[in-house]
């Protein structure tokens, strides 16, 4: 799994990122807690589920293959369902998006064919 099928993408806001093929890395204060976060776009004929690990690895600096499953997280096999609409005449929603923590991240994946992935920051009890 390579940075070959995944682009990364600038973000000009929160809100809306631009699709361009620039690195990005943001990092935006919220109170006294900065949060770094990139936007990486998956294309419609590959496995979402995939794409996200590849962008979790581009994040991290890792293999792909030494992250943990991401089955301890989330369902692969219910996410790449939910998104593959996107390949199909069929399109969801493009404001529908699930949000989840993996390896200390969060990651969220969007129907408009994005994956952000953000640092979840410091513990907090």
């Amino acid at each position: 799994m390579t940075d070959d099928r995944l682009s990364r993408s600038e973000t000009s806001d929160s809100t809306t990122p631009s699709t361009s093929s620039t690195a990005s890395t943001r990092s935006t204060t919220s109170g006294s807690v900065p949060a770094t976060f990139q936007t990486f776009i998956y294309t419609p004929d590959e496995s979402v589920s995939e794409a996200i690990l590849d962008a979790v690895a581009s994040v991290t600096d890792s293999d792909p293959i030494e992250l943990d499953p991401l089955y301890y997280t989330i369902d692969p096999d219910a996410l790449d369902s939910l998104f593959e609409s996107r390949s199909r005449t069929t399109e969801l929603p493009r404001d529908v998006q699930v949000t989840f923590s993996y390896v200390g991240l969060q990651i969220t994946v969007t129907a408009a064919g994005q994956i952000i992935v953000e640092d979840e920051g410091p513990d907090v009890d």
